[in-house]
């Protein structure tokens, strides 16, 4: 009986056990990308403009972006921002995956002194995928709270 001692495959052929890992590392990358899907796109921007409902541009106020659903409604606020002199903005960089939709709100004084809320929704939102998008012209209405300050409206 003749004893034969055998070289491991991998140790006869190591270009074959190089190309074998390649293999197993591009699929599992491969895999990867399958499971988790495509990166999101960022390199849209949205671009509106709001003015008070009696008239005049709502100059230098806050704004706020927010992904909205289909219909409009807000799930969760992405950033804020200021409208320019003429009461319009461009926000960039924004998400292309999600419906977007701009609010402007500004709240003077408090509940205890009295407070003016001015806000306003973007007549329009985004729609997913969209590169440039104008969301138009929103108006601005104003409320208002008597507090200490009975009529704290009047000097606004």
């Amino acid at each position: 009986m003749s004893s034969t001692t055998r070289t491991p495959a991998s140790r006869r052929n190591p270009i074959r056990k190089a190309v074998a890992a390649v293999a197993i590392a591009v699929m599992s990358v491969a895999g990867m990308t399958a499971l988790t899907g495509s990166p999101a796109s960022a390199a849209t921007s949205v671009t509106f403009c709001f003015q008070h409902n009696g008239g005049g541009a709502y100059a230098n106020s806050p704004v706020y972006l927010y992904r909205v659903n289909a219909s409009g409604s807000p799930i969760s606020l992405v950033r804020n921002g200021k409208t320019g002199a003429n009461g319009c903005a461009t926000f960039y960089n924004t998400p292309s995956n999600v419906y977007l939709r701009v609010q402007a709100r500004n709240v003077i004084g408090n509940y205890q002194i009295g407070q003016a809320v001015y806000s306003g929704w973007s007549p329009f939102r985004t729609n997913t995928g969209s590169g440039l998008a104008n969301v138009g012209t929103g108006r601005v209405y104003r409320s208002c709270t008597p507090g200490l300050y009975d009529n704290l409206c009047a000097y606004l």
